[in-house]
């Protein structure tokens, strides 16, 4: 017989790291294209924060200079870096909205605030 058990021993062990081999690439590969896929979604949160925050900025901007006869029109857009990106403020009169767009490297989000006077505590 030509084959020993030592030869077959070794036989099923270059066949199991062999396998072993080719399973460890794959998950190696996997976590590849699953981290290349992070990186926008991590860009568009910061980006959804950013333009949450802007909401927020114009809440508070609105009601500190809610006295000016000429608010809000001679007050917006307003942009405002933030965090390593920005925020870019606009107000729609005739809606009575505000929209946030906020910009994180290539990602940008847009929120929008209807009933904006009320949030403000504008008359």
């Amino acid at each position: 017989m030509w084959l020993t058990e030592k030869g077959f021993s070794l036989i099923v062990l270059i066949i199991a790291i062999t396998l072993t081999s080719i399973l460890g690439v794959g998950v190696v590969s996997f976590m590849s294209a699953k981290h290349k896929t992070l990186v926008p979604q991590t860009q568009t949160c910061q980006a959804y924060a950013i333009a949450h925050a802007g909401i927020e900025f114009a809440i508070r901007y609105a009601y500190d200079n809610k006295d000016d006869n000429d608010f809000p029109d001679a007050h917006f857009p307003k942009t405002v870096s933030l965090g390593g990106g920005s925020f870019t403020i606009t107000y729609d009169l005739t809606n009575n909205l505000v929209r946030s767009v906020g910009v994180y490297e290539t990602a940008s989000r847009t929120i929008e605030l209807t009933n904006f006077r009320s949030y403000a505590n504008i008359p």
